[in-house]
């Protein structure tokens, strides 16, 4: 795992979609930098661009999102 000094987020080289574990939800493989591997559950969440009103969460671009 390459961690920066100045910075919070770690590089990966590799991910792919493991076994289904559920409805929408999914194992991740990640392949670190430095040879590390590891299995992750991931949750694939539907979500729909709403109204300020109505919003729950805000999306990466800051687009407000109804979950």
């Amino acid at each position: 795992m390459y961690i920066h000094p100045n910075k919070s987020y770690i590089m990966y080289k590799k991910c792919y979609q493991g076994k289904k574990l559920g409805d929408n939800y999914f194992e991740m493989h990640l392949w670190e930098e430095d040879g590390g591997h590891q299995i992750l559950p991931y949750k694939n969440v539907v979500y729909q661009e709403c109204t300020e009103e109505e919003h729950t969460h805000k999306g990466l671009n800051l687009s407000l999102i109804h979950i």
